[in-house]
This record gives C-alpha cells, sequence and structure tokens, in this order.
C-alpha cells in the first residue's frame, strides 16, 4: 500500500493493494477456482469490487492477531513518515490510507513534503474512516530530511491471554521493529471512537534477572543498520508469548516478569533534611536554606574541568548510601519560556567529578537534558534507555511552575536506576550502570534556579 505518497490503490475496491484479504483456502469459488471467498466478506456483490476483500485503507499492516477472550482483531499499521497505530479491525473498515495517516488528513499533493498532516476536517465522519486505538509518532530529529527513513517501525502483537505470566494477562503485546522497544496497551482501554489508549514500555530482563535491551540480546544488526533489531512476536497454543530478532534469528520465550528497580533498598530512613548545616553547596552564596526548603536562587556558572552541572549542593547529613530510595518534591523557578531550564538529582556522589545525576527538563531534545547521567572525571555520559540516540530522550519531566513528586531508586548491585515523577507507575527514566557503587544525594542545577521540598532518603548507609 505504500509504492509512494500519490498512491491511491489502497482505496480501489477493484486492487488487492492495501488491503486484508478473507479467504477459505478449501473452496472453489474464486475467479481462478482455487480457493473459496467467504459469502459473508464485506464486499461479495459489490460491482467492481474484489469479494476477497475484508478491510481497506492500508499503506503496510504489519502483523495482526486475534485476542483469545474476546474474538477481536488487533492488527500493527507502519505510517509513512509520522504515525505509528495500532487498529481493531472488523469487517468493511476503511482506514484511510493514503487520505488517512493515523487520525491525521494526509494532503497527497502538499508541494512540501515534510508538511502533510493536518487536522481531521469538521465533517469527517461523513468519510467512514477508521482510527487508532493507540498510536506513537516518530520524534524525528529537528533537521531530520523528512524524505528519509526515520528508523521506526511497529511490530504488531498479540493480547496475552496465557497463564505462566499472570501479570501481563489483558495487556495486548507490540513493540518498535526497529529499535527493539517492547510496549504494550492495556486491551479494556484500546476501545475504538475513544481516543487512543495509553501506550507503556516494557522493561526487559535476561534469565537471570538482569537488565537488557533487545538490541544487547539481538547483536550487531542487519547490514548497514546496526541497531536494527528487526523485532516480532508470536505465541503456542497455550497462549505464551515470544520475541523474535530478524537481527540474529533467535527466539526468546516470556517466563516471567519483574519490576524495574525493585529490590529492597534497605531500612534506614532520614527526614527533616532541609537547613544550611545539612548541605554542602559548590558555591554557598547561591543558596537559601529556610525550614522546609532547599533553594538554588542563583544560576550556576561554568567551572573549570569535565562538563557537568555547573552548581549543586551535597546531603551532609547521615550517611553515604549503598542502594537508596530518594523522594522529594522540586520546583523549577526558571520561567516556563525558557525551554532548556532544568534542576538535577544528584546520586551516587563521591567527589566533585565522580557522580550521577537526574536531569529534570523542560526540553527532551538535546543530549544533554532530561535523562540520567555520569560523571566519571570525563564529561557527563548520558547512560539512560529512553535516548533514541538521534534527537529524543524521555517526554520532558517539567514543564510548568508547579511543585512535583519526583522518586529516584539506585541499586548499585545490578546498577539499575529508575526516577519516577507525579506518582506514575512507569519510569520515566531508566539506567543501568555499575560504576558508582555508594555515595551521596544532592540537588542543583545546571544554570537555571529552582527549589527542593520534604526531602526523604532510605537505603543501606555504605
Amino acid at each position: 500500500g505504500g509504492l509512494g505518497v500519490r498512491n491511491t490503490d489502497p482505496q480501489n475496491l477493484g486492487l488487492p493493494h492495501g488491503k486484508l484479504l478473507r479467504i477459505d483456502p478449501r473452496g472453489a469459488n474464486s475467479a481462478n477456482g482455487r480457493y473459496g471467498i467467504p459469502a459473508d466478506n464485506p464486499f461479495v456483490g459489490q460491482a467492481g469490487a474484489l469479494g476477497e476483500i475484508y478491510a481497506v485503507g492500508f499503506r503496510d499492516p504489519h502483523r495482526f492477531s486475534w485476542d483469545r477472550a474476546t474474538g477481536r482483531m488487533y492488527l500493527g499499521h507502519i505510517g509513512e513518515h509520522a504515525i505509528e497505530a495500532i487498529y481493531e479491525v472488523r469487517a468493511g473498515d476503511n482506514f484511510g490510507w493514503s487520505e488517512r495517516e493515523g487520525s491525521f488528513v494526509f494532503d497527497k499533493t502538499a508541494t512540501n513534503p515534510c508538511d502533510r498532516l493536518f487536522p481531521l476536517p469538521a465533517d469527517d465522519e461523513r468519510y467512514g474512516y477508521t482510527y487508532p486505538v493507540a498510536a506513537y509518532d516518530h520524534d524525528p530529529a529537528a533537521d531530520w530530511n523528512c524524505t528519509a527513513d526515520v528508523g521506526v517501525a511497529v511490530a504488531g502483537g498479540f493480547v496475552y491471554r496465557g497463564h505462566a505470566v499472570p501479570a501481563l494477562r489483558g495487556k495486548y503485546v507490540f513493540g518498535d521493529l526497529v529499535d527493539g522497544r517492547v510496549l504494550y496497551t492495556e486491551a479494556n482501554e484500546m476501545r475504538r471512537g475513544h481516543g487512543l489508549a495509553p501506550i507503556h514500555q516494557l522493561a526487559l530482563f535476561d534469565a537471570a534477572g538482569g537488565p537488557v535491551r533487545m538490541r544487547d540480546l539481538s547483536g550487531p544488526g542487519a547490514p548497514g543498520d546496526p541497531n536494527r533489531v528487526d523485532l516480532r512476536f508470536g505465541t503456542d497454543a497455550a497462549g505464551e508469548l515470544y520475541l523474535v530478532a530478524k537481527a540474529n534469528g533467535t527466539i526468546w520465550k516470556v517466563t516471567g516478569t519483574r519490576e524495574f528497580a525493585s529490590g529492597d533498598v534497605g531500612d534506614t530512613t532520614l527526614r527533616h533534611t532541609s537547613g544550611a548545616a545539612n548541605w554542602a553547596p559548590v558555591t554557598p552564596a547561591k543558596w537559601q536554606f529556610t525550614r522546609d526548603q532547599v533553594i538554588l536562587a542563583e544560576a550556576g556558572e561554568s567551572r573549570p574541568g569535565p562538563r557537568r552541572p555547573f552548581e549543586y549542593a551535597v546531603l551532609t547529613a547521615g550517611p553515604a548510601w549503598s542502594s537508596v530510595l530518594l523522594d522529594a518534591r522540586v520546583r523549577l523557578d526558571t520561567p516556563v519560556e525558557v525551554s532548556n531550564r532544568d534542576v538535577i538529582i544528584v546520586f551516587g556522589w563521591r567527589s566533585d567529578t565522580e557522580f550521577y545525576y537526574a536531569h529534570l527538563s523542560t526540553d527532551n531534545t538535546i543530549y544533554p537534558h532530561n535523562g540520567i547521567f555520569k560523571v566519571n572525571n570525563a564529561d557527563r555520559e548520558r547512560i539512560d534507555h529512553q535516548w533514541n540516540g538521534r534527537s529524543r530522550g524521555a517526554n520532558p519531566a517539567i514543564t510548568d511552575a508547579d511543585w512535583h513528586r519526583v522518586r529516584l531508586v539506585h541499586l548499585p548491585a545490578t546498577g539499575e536506576i529508575a526516577v519516577y515523577v507525579d506518582g506514575h507507575r512507569d519510569p520515566l527514566l531508566t539506567a543501568k550502570d555499575t560504576t558508582f557503587g555508594s555515595g551521596r544525594v544532592g540537588f542543583g542545577s545546571f544554570d537555571n534556579v529552582g527549589r527542593l521540598r520534604n526531602l526523604t532518603v532510605t537505603g543501606t548507609p555504605a
């Protein structure tokens, strides 16, 4: 159904291209007599239409499956250059390509190839198109050549109805076939006509419980595209789930679940951490301490040595920590009009040139922002799993002037690091690194201002 953006074959009922076809391999009433056309197919008997057609309007349908519990069919659909979608398919559906991409108008006649998607018209219902139940976009770099492949493509999956992995029951598990992310939505949240179901990312672990990524498991990738996993999904007769990487021709069985950074951190707790006597700032004159707040009141300035946060304060009260869980509320005081504003949470601090930090920013489009980083006597290095290697990281952590809850977990034994914002069940940021096995915690920024309150630290003293 691709064949160029001006292709109209997917809307032509007289051609099989860009369609989902339904046949009876034991029948004989087709034009060549070698298969059957079910009498209840939606276009049987319609003049000019192929009776084999079940649904129309596809660009690149990538794997469909049925939910064993409900009989509903779900299909992954690879977009032109913007929208990766999951559809619930019913007989006679028209998914719009090449008049629609996802839930947008696709303008085939646009002279600017980078400007083809537009909002749906007010009278859109009259066209009868069916729209996704879940979708994600490509998030290309700002300077991306829109005629080139951005390296994102959905791989359709399955609603898990097996018994070996109870935590996955009722989840539609799918992924991105290029970069190997494994994703899911709740099947009961994928409802036609009710907007898009939230998409969550699943962390992956090997049989020993160690965090891994599909790129780690699948090897060097295809020639000319070393990062390509070529991810696929499958199930067996019992409904158990399998992952396949065409990059190295390997099949993995899903045998259990665990939560990222879910190990025991210990039970030593430090509260009431505000007050100047409890903190050691890089530049004390830039800081204010009240009964309940730690305030970076003046922006930091670049310092000699490795590239690292300009200004921060280390919590000197209490011990240095090995495993640690940090809970706090933070606020960015730099005006919201500034796109690159940030605060940082320091952990594993051993010296001014040896520590980790979580960078919580409004901007997620450049390498130094909105991620988990390591400073190890060299310029800061990004170590989180969310950076796509090109242009995007996790969703922006803080975009307003309100207080936000932040939770950070660090388990040095496995190297797992997770950062949660505002109580979300999915971590905003995850990483794995075992460089620093212990250290202190802190708060600061590169060159912005902000504040922290209600800091509680729980863990194991180093």
